[in-house]
Formats: C-alpha cells, sequence, structure tokens
C-alpha cells in the first residue's frame, strides 16, 4: 500500500523538505530497534495522546482567541534544526512501536502546507521510514507472516480508498482541511489514552 501512495502522491512532494525529515526518521527507527526491549509501550501510548490532544485542543483554542501571532504559519524555506531533528526522529522512533503520529504533526502542522503537499510529505516520510523498519522488525519477529497477508488480502480494495481520498484531498481548502486534522488529533488522542488505560 505505501509503494502504491507513494507512487500517487510523487508529483506532490517537496523533496528538498522531505529527506532531512525521512533521514533523521529513519535514524530514530534504529535507535529504536536498538533499545526495544526497554521501551514500557503502555507510557509511550499514553504519551503520544497526550501529544495529540494537546495539538489539536491547543489550534481550536488559538483559533477562538483569534492569537495570530501564535497561528501564523512558518515558512518552509526557515529550517529549525533542532525542530527537524528532535519531532521527525522521535517519529520514526515511536512508530517502530504504535502509530500516535503526534510529533511529526507538532513538526508538519505549523507550515499550513496546501493540502496535498501536507498529505504527500506524510506518505512519502512514511514509506521511506518503512522501507528501513519493516524488514528490522521481521528480523525480530514483531512483524509476522500473518500480518503481511491481512494486507495483502485488503490489497485489492485498497486503491478505490487511496483514489478517493486523492480527490478529495484535491478540492478541499485549505482551512476546513487543518480544522479536520485537528479533530482528527483530538480524537486520536482521546483514543490512545483510553484504550492503554483500559489496558491497565
Amino acid at each position: 500500500m505505501d509503494v502504491i501512495l507513494a507512487w500517487v502522491y510523487r508529483k506532490s512532494v517537496p523533496y528538498s523538505f522531505l529527506w532531512p525529515m525521512a533521514a533523521v526518521g529513519i535514524f530514530g527507527v534504529f535507535v529504536a530497534a536498538l533499545v526495544f526491549r526497554y521501551v514500557d509501550t503502555t507510557y509511550l501510548a499514553i504519551f503520544l495522546g497526550a501529544m495529540s490532544f494537546i495539538i489539536g485542543v491547543k489550534f481550536f483554542v488559538e483559533r477562538a482567541g483569534q492569537n495570530t501571532k501564535n497561528n501564523a504559519p512558518i515558512k518552509p524555506s526557515d529550517r529549525n534544526w533542532m525542530r527537524i531533528i528532535g519531532l521527525n526522529s522521535a517519529t520514526g522512533f515511536t512508530s517502530f512501536f504504535l502509530m500516535g503520529e503526534g510529533p511529526i504533526q507538532m513538526f508538519l502542522l505549523p507550515f499550513r502546507l496546501a493540502p496535498q503537499v501536507y498529505v504527500a510529505l506524510l506518505i512519502w516520510f512514511f514509506f521511506l521510514v518503512n522501507i528501513v523498519k519493516v524488514p528490522i522488525a521481521l528480523g525480530m519477529g514483531i512483524v509476522t507472516v500473518d500480518s503481511l497477508w491481512v494486507s495483502a488480502i485488503l490489497l485489492p480494495i485498497m486503491p478505490v480508498g487511496m483514489l478517493l481520498g486523492k480527490h478529495i484531498n484535491q478540492r478541499i481548502p485549505k482551512e476546513p482541511f487543518y480544522v479536520i486534522i485537528h479533530i482528527l488529533l483530538i480524537f486520536l488522542g482521546i483514543y490512545l489514552i483510553a484504550s492503554t488505560l483500559g489496558k491497565m
């Protein structure tokens, strides 16, 4: 699926913006593989859930207060290497354990990129990270052949969803797009925290 999505969005990716993100994300994967047995995913899930929830709520609080200073977008040309290295390596690291996308969302959202560029960067970031992560996870027994068969079974219906998603992504205005993203982050945060606490 990652390969198909990457192909569909290949023309929308600003590659000069992507490469530093992906490089440190892959570094985060290697670090995660080294410390895998020592990480407690319970606390990691709660942390990522709280991060997603706070990012989403902060957006709406600032929006309600019309805080234009904090809402002003960062220019893509303004490269803060601490943010690039810290947040994208954290994304590569956490993606080795679970689905929380809080760090990369914290990195990308302030740029207020065009919806198609934003989605393309997410797809290509995880595509490149997964090229490294999946073989490592297979070797460690984290990803099983059975789970890959499930993905293979679902493969025939995936193109329909991807084409529909691209169609919507090309037409949705930037403002409602970011409102939806932040609403989803709030729900993701609640889900991660609630599902993790429910297992404790």
